[in-house]
């Protein structure tokens, strides 16, 4: 017969590792603390961390803490030194680290007394302070830019940039960036002749070169209908200052004749008048009459009146063919054409009735000119004295009698 032997040995269990999640390199945390607590531990345990995939560790490496200083892979083992088993656990580690930055621009020279304005450039929601202004600091807007003003500017303006902050990440920088915004003093002016009121409704043009030869353009738009204050902007001249001119605009003055008699004168007079404006008088041959608001008239012609304000100046006119100022004391509505009716219409009436020797009323009109021919209610009435009560316009009243003859 023949044997053999089989020799079975009992296997060493790997030793326990436990490694911390991965870890993130900023701004803030400018390393990783790799951690292996959690793992076997003991007098025969031994770790050993090892960096791949660009990883650097700083300081001992054997413990069960390390500390690494790069984005990488960082390999934690641990081993049994009785049983001689071991095993392994990676601990990945980034980086998020971005420096910002900023600078600082201007457009150009300015002429003295405009505003310095400066651009800083940067990172929306970068936070950069400065020296030579206000405002610091200043925070980048959304469209990746932020203004600061210096106003009134009567000499060169600097501005230097000294750091940069990103609030996300607390990641910054120092900076040297500057501009300076240089300023030409302005020796010149720009003036122009007063300019006379024009009537409403004129028209007029501007003029687009000044005394001094600068030449430009005037904001608003003309403006014809009333008095505005214009600004003049020069267009290329260096430093030349902008002027402003105001052009006075004249009320087209308007009025209304009114003619009536005024107890024994029949007289021409202005309506509501104005005292902006004056007011002169003219028969037709263009004679002179008054310069009054009301003028006394003595013969039927066509008169004028002259209605002015500074420059603006208009014309009313009215023809006059009956003068006579008495109230008649007769009619005679027989149909000959002669005091058919009682014809009051140089009078500013208001109303007039009509009653007999008995007092009753026979007769009554509103704003009365000339409609009675001695009629009531469409019948005639015969031959007598008959009593009026004229009220006038200017609610005075006056009473009399007329012979009615037919």
């Amino acid at each position: 017969s023949d044997s053999a032997d089989v020799i079975v040995t009992e296997s060493a269990a790997l030793p326990n590792v436990v490694v911390n999640t991965p870890l993130v390199i900023d701004c803030t945390n400018t390393s990783a603390n790799l951690d292996g607590t959690g793992s076997d531990t003991g007098a025969d345990i031994e770790y050993l961390w090892t960096a791949s995939a660009g990883g650097t560790l700083s300081g001992d490496n054997t413990n069960i803490t390390a500390t690494g200083t790069s984005a990488g892979t960082y390999t934690l083992t641990v081993t049994n030194t009785t049983t001689g088993c071991s095993d392994s656990a990676d601990v990945i580690v980034t980086e998020d680290i971005d420096i910002p930055t900023a600078s600082i621009s201007v457009d150009g020279a300015i002429c003295s007394g405009s505003n310095a304005i400066f651009t800083i450039i940067g990172e929306p929601g970068d936070i950069v302070t400065y020296t030579g202004g206000t405002g610091s600091p200043v925070t980048i807007g959304s469209g990746g830019s932020a203004t600061v003003t210096i106003t009134n500017a009567t000499s060169d303006q600097t501005i230097t940039l000294v750091s940069v902050t990103r609030p996300s990440s607390s990641c910054g920088d120092t900076l040297t960036d500057a501009a300076t915004v240089l300023v030409t003093p302005s020796s010149l002016t720009t003036t122009f002749n007063p300019i006379s009121p024009i009537c409403e409704g004129d028209t007029f043009t501007l003029p687009t070169t000044s005394l001094e030869g600068v030449t430009g353009s005037w904001s608003p738009d003309f403006d014809n209908s009333q008095t505005t204050e214009y600004t003049f902007t020069p267009n290329t001249t260096p430093c030349a200052p902008d002027a402003l001119l105001t052009l006075e605009v004249l009320e087209i003055p308007s009025g209304e004749i009114v003619s009536e008699c005024d107890g024994a004168n029949y007289t021409l007079s202005v309506f509501e008048p104005n005292t902006n404006f004056s007011y002169s008088w003219y028969d037709a041959l263009g004679n002179l009459l008054s310069n009054e608001l009301s003028v006394v008239i003595n013969t039927g012609d066509t008169y004028e009146l002259q209605i002015a304000n500074g420059i603006c100046v208009i014309s009313e006119t009215v023809n006059v063919s009956n003068i006579f100022c008495a109230i008649p004391k007769g009619v005679s509505p027989n149909g000959d054409g002669l005091n058919d009716t009682w014809d009051l219409t140089n009078f500013d009436i208001k109303q007039v009735k009509i009653f007999n020797r008995y007092g009753v009323e026979l007769y009554s009109k509103d704003n009365y000119t000339n409609e009675w021919d001695g009629t009531s209610k469409g019948n005639k009435l015969p031959s007598a004295t008959y009593y009026y009560v004229i009220t006038f316009n200017n609610n005075t009243n006056k009473t009399g009698w007329i012979y009615l003859n037919r």
